[in-house]
């Protein structure tokens, strides 16, 4: 399935292509020279004396316990709530995995109380997982594994840079076991690291690591050593170069990673802290954290209505997960005398959202939204009816009568409400007479910027007034309203711009949409009329008015020569077909709170810019005049942010300008 939402989405670009291809032309792929780096690189990262890179965690958490000397028919303590390898590399040392519960619905990490009721003549080891990269409670463990002369390996593949009191997770037991798969902090597609601060543990994981032979083949081929001994029976765990140079360029990205992750997980929090039936583990938790997943525990709940709550977020599109099924629960190691409770509701509750890097806030908002509506179960809805009445005010405008005309090819009724229609909507008797409609589509209203700076008065007061009463008969109908509002931005301080980002209208024009915006939250929040703002970038298509910049400059481009004010501004134009498409998603989208939503290309473009895509379809050179009157308050780059009408109206536009401008030639001079 292809999800809007993706549970993980790599932090990989064009570094990482490079690093491998410069790996590639060196001649040398398999472990050497970039392993090495790699690993001073790592054991700098987190200060510790050595770092050995392996071919897995699985294979670092295997090698761990040989090293500490864990062998047949000793016992290891161990969660049941971690992935399954943490517990098979126990099995491969013939040990035997003593399963232990986690502390508590808030903190799912290893009860150190419970492991020191476990521990009996034949403990020798135990492991920590630190979930998502939370910390174990290190100071209990540490003191009881010195107590009962215990080795403790940390399980840290959740925490790359992850803190507790100062220290870096890995590094305060006696062995730490890192992870590099692909889903994980620090991606390498398959690989990981033991680190240790015992020069004997080092060595010994470097020899089992490379099949116990002596030296390794990078060190053969360099020409030091001529011939090797095989001192124990080892394995091929190895790193090889080409992993290990995406690891170098993924340690540089680490920090900036977590630091984004953070802002993620505090504004998840802040998303979710409102929803009744969530338990959000760790929620305080005091230290720095690399915040590898994103875990929500649902209350009073059952593995039935968890799975219910996943399938309706995957219908939404949003991929989820479970971190993770109980170990002690699968066919190979189910016990009937293992009773973990807490571990076992967390396994049949716990659902993991989506984090990393790139997933945005508008992202976060529509997961939040989805989940409260898979936990707060209501009765579904019935479906809309096709036929349903739809009032278009400005119905005879450039938009409006294409959107009249899908309105009807789609099997909507539809109520035209614009003076050629003789319904003025500033006309208390023509209002009056406007019959009963379900949804209002509102584009009536005055756009000229030219026009709004030379008539402000009658400007602001048209178009308030058109909104007003436009509002008002959405009221008495108790109907919904979508307000054609615009990018109503001033100058941007980054682009793409959002939804989030503040409206600052500097002209007359953009203040009177602002304005209209205002207007419709006070209905919405004081009538309960349902809403939707559609935020529409530079609208253009044929029937448009040909003073507008697009139109001047086909017909101009025509005659071989463009004179217009300023070529320099860019614009994010969208073609009106793609426009449309979004109302029609509007007038579906039933939701009660009232959403803004950008409608845009995602690409800006200036008069130049467009002049040269038209050049080209001509297949004619074209003169240019600027003449320099530079608009009062013009803003010179605008890129719209379309996430947010991708994700809840399932809108995105399907013409480019090319194609737009293709239309629009063809329109005002058809082919004979």
């Amino acid at each position: 399935m292809n999800y809007k939402i993706p549970l993980f989405d790599l932090n990989f670009n064009e570094e990482e292509e490079f690093a491998v291809l410069e790996t590639l032309r060196s001649k040398w792929i398999s472990t050497g020279p970039k392993a090495a780096e790699f690993e001073k690189l790592f054991a700098d990262m987190i200060g510790v004396e050595y770092a050995i890179a392996t071919s897995s965690c699985t294979a670092s958490l295997h090698l761990a316990l040989k090293i500490a000397g864990v062998g047949a028919n000793d016992e290891v303590i161990c969660p049941s709530l971690t992935f399954v390898a943490t517990v098979n590399c126990i099995s491969y040392v013939n040990a035997k995995p003593v399963f232990c519960d986690i502390n508590s619905y808030d903190d799912l990490t290893i009860d150190p109380v419970e492991i020191e009721k476990l521990i009996t003549s034949k403990t020798k080891a135990i492991i920590v997982m630190h979930y998502g990269g939370f910390s174990c409670d290190m100071d209990a463990i540490m003191e009881i594994a010195k107590k009962y002369n215990l080795k403790v390996i940390e399980d840290a593949c959740h925490g790359p840079l992850s803190e507790y009191k100062g220290k870096k997770l890995g590094t305060i037991g006696d062995i730490g076991c890192f992870s590099f798969f692909s889903n994980k902090n620090i991606s390498t597609a398959e690989g990981g690291m033991i680190v240790t601060n015992s020069k004997e543990y080092s060595e010994r994981a470097k020899l089992l690591k490379s099949h116990g032979m002596s030296i390794l083949s990078y060190e053969k081929a360099s020409g030091h050593f001529t011939d090797y001994d095989v001192i124990e029976l080892g394995y091929n765990y190895r790193m090889d170069d080409i992993r290990s140079s995406i690891g170098i360029v993924q340690l540089k990205k680490l920090e900036k990673d977590l630091e984004r992750r953070e802002e993620l997980r505090n504004y998840y929090i802040k998303k979710l802290c409102g929803i009744e039936g969530i338990i959000i583990p760790f929620k305080n938790y005091p230290y720095f954290k690399s915040n590898y997943i994103f875990p929500i525990v649902l209350a009073d709940s059952d593995v039935s209505k968890r799975e219910d709550v996943r399938n309706k977020l995957k219908e939404a599109g949003i991929q989820t997960s479970v971190h993770y099924p109980a170990v002690h629960l699968f066919s190979l190691y189910r016990d009937e005398n293992i009773k973990l409770p807490k571990t076992e509701y967390i396994s049949d509750n716990l659902i993991t959202l989506p984090l990393y890097s790139k997933l945005t806030e508008s992202e976060i908002d529509f997961i939040t939204d989805y989940l409260k509506k898979s936990i707060n179960k209501k009765k579904p809805k019935p479906k809309k009816d096709k036929k349903m009445t739809i009032a278009v005010t400005g119905s005879n405008g450039f938009i409006g009568k294409s959107l009249v005309e899908k309105l009807k090819q789609l099997n909507y009724k539809v109520i035209p409400i614009d003076r050629v229609c003789n319904i003025n909507l500033l006309d208390e008797d023509s209002i009056n007479s406007v019959e009963k409609f379900d949804c209002m589509i509102h584009l009536a209203a005055r756009i000229s910027v030219k026009e709004s700076f030379m008539e402000p008065v009658s400007f602001f007061k048209t178009n308030f007034l058109l909104t007003l009463n436009a509002l008002e008969l959405c009221r008495k109908y108790s109907s919904k309203f979508i307000y054609a509002s615009s990018y109503v931005y001033g100058q941007p301080n980054y682009l793409p711009l959002d939804e989030k980002h503040p409206v600052q209208g500097h002209n007359p024009y953009s203040q009177s949409k602002i304005i209209g915006e205002n207007l419709i939250r006070s209905y919405h929040r004081n009538y309960g009329i349902p809403g939707v703002i559609i935020r529409a970038f530079n609208v253009y298509g044929p029937e448009m008015n040909e003073d507008f910049l697009i139109p001047t400059i086909i017909k101009q481009s025509m005659s071989g020569k463009v004179v217009i004010d300023d070529f320099q501004p860019k614009r994010d134009y969208v073609y009106v077909d793609d426009l449309i498409d979004a109302y029609i998603s509007a007038i579906n989208f039933d939701e009660p709170e009232l959403e803004e939503f950008n409608i845009a290309s995602g690409v800006s473009y200036s008069p130049h810019d467009i002049l040269e895509i038209i050049s080209k379809q001509l297949n004619k050179k074209i003169d240019i005049e600027e003449l320099g009157n530079i608009r009062k308050n013009e803003i010179y780059d605008t890129i719209g942010d379309y996430k947010k009408a991708k994700l809840y109206l399932s809108w995105e536009p399907k013409i480019g300008i090319e194609d737009g401008l293709t239309r629009m030639i063809g329109h005002y001079y058809p082919k004979k």
